[in-house]
């Protein structure tokens, strides 16, 4: 995976596989770091109307945020970047 890759996965909301989905969730489970990676995420999917990716990284990340620390478990449980990316898929 090259470094454009990685950045594209990690920073917007351009997911073209269910691997690159399943990468991003992983990543979105590292305390901090993920925490970053979903800001740039929601921004671009505010920029780019992603109505699906909106949904699920800000259910996610509200009802993993609700209990302190219980959030990076729930990132764990839910894959919210894989839910987008099959949500995606299934409007087009």
């Amino acid at each position: 995976m090259a470094m454009e890759d990685l950045k594209r996965i990690l920073f917007t909301t351009d997911i073209r596989d269910i691997g690159e989905a399943l990468v991003a969730d992983i990543v979105d489970a590292i305390p901090i770091v993920g925490d970053i990676s979903n800001f740039f995420k929601v921004r671009d999917a505010i920029k780019k109307k992603e109505s699906a990716f909106l949904v699920a990284l800000r259910i996610g990340d509200f009802l993993g945020g609700l209990i302190p620390g219980y959030g990076d478990v729930f990132d764990l449980l839910t894959p919210t970047n894989t839910i987008a990316y099959i949500l995606k898929k299934m409007r087009r």
